[in-house]
C-alpha cells in the first residue's frame, strides 16, 4: 500500500508536467515575422533566427549572398506578400560555383517573390 501523500503528490507533479508542456507549446503556436533588408539584416540571418513556420519577410532591393534553408519556413519579398508594385527582391550568388537558395532537409518550404 503507497504511503499517505504519495498520491497526492504524483498528482501534482503530472499537473506540472502538464502546465509546463502546455505553456511550452501556447508559446509558439503563432509565426513570427523575420525582417530581413538590403541595407541591414541579411536574408540568411533571418532564415538562421526563424523557427520552423516562421515568415522571413524581405525588402525589396538587391542581395549578394547565397542562402540555405534547413527548415519549414516561408521565404517571401513584401512586395509578394503585400500584393503590391515595387522593384522585387533579386538575390545574386556571392559565390557563383554554389545555387544562389538551397533548400535540403527541409519540407513545407514556400518562396514568393524572390528572383
Amino acid at each position: 500500500m503507497a504511503k499517505k501523500g504519495t498520491c497526492k503528490k504524483g498528482v501534482i507533479f503530472a499537473t506540472a508536467v502538464l502546465l509546463i508542456t502546455l505553456f511550452g507549446v501556447a508559446e509558439r503556436c503563432t509565426a513570427a515575422t523575420i525582417r530581413a533588408s538590403a541595407s541591414g539584416q541579411s536574408i540568411q540571418d533571418a532564415i538562421d533566427l526563424a523557427e520552423p513556420g516562421d515568415l522571413v519577410l524581405v525588402a525589396d532591393g538587391e542581395y549578394t549572398e547565397n542562402i540555405s534553408i534547413t527548415k519549414q519556413l516561408l521565404l517571401h519579398s513584401v512586395t509578394a506578400e503585400t500584393d503590391s508594385e515595387g522593384e522585387g527582391v533579386l538575390i545574386v550568388a556571392q559565390d557563383t560555383a554554389l545555387p544562389v537558395i538551397t533548400v535540403e532537409g527541409a519540407t513545407g518550404v514556400t518562396i514568393d517573390g524572390i528572383n
